[in-house]
């Protein structure tokens, strides 16, 4: 199963030097898909293992604040023989 990670809330930041506040977007992803600090996303027929790095979990799901961009196809439950470049297959 997949999601498309594309759960993306623009919240205020820490205000900068200049005194302005900027806007910094969150990812948000089920937290079924995480699997050792890591997810599978689905990439051109395969699985991509990318490095995440969580931020805490929330009723929107885990927050992931490096690994991820947002817009990806991330596997949820990945099976525990699935690795890194494994083709995968879209069930629609």
């Amino acid at each position: 199963m997949n999601a498309t990670v594309d759960f993306i809330a623009d919240t205020p930041a820490a205000a900068s030097s200049s005194g302005t506040q900027s806007k910094k977007r969150m990812v948000f992803i089920p937290t079924s898909a995480i699997r050792d600090g890591s997810v599978f996303v689905h990439l051109d027929g395969k699985a991509v293992q990318k490095k995440v790095k969580t931020g805490g979990e929330t009723s929107r799901g885990m927050i992931i604040e490096e690994g991820l961009i947002g817009g990806e196809e991330v596997i949820i439950n990945p099976p525990r023989e699935l690795k890194d470049g494994s083709r995968v297959k879209v069930k629609s």
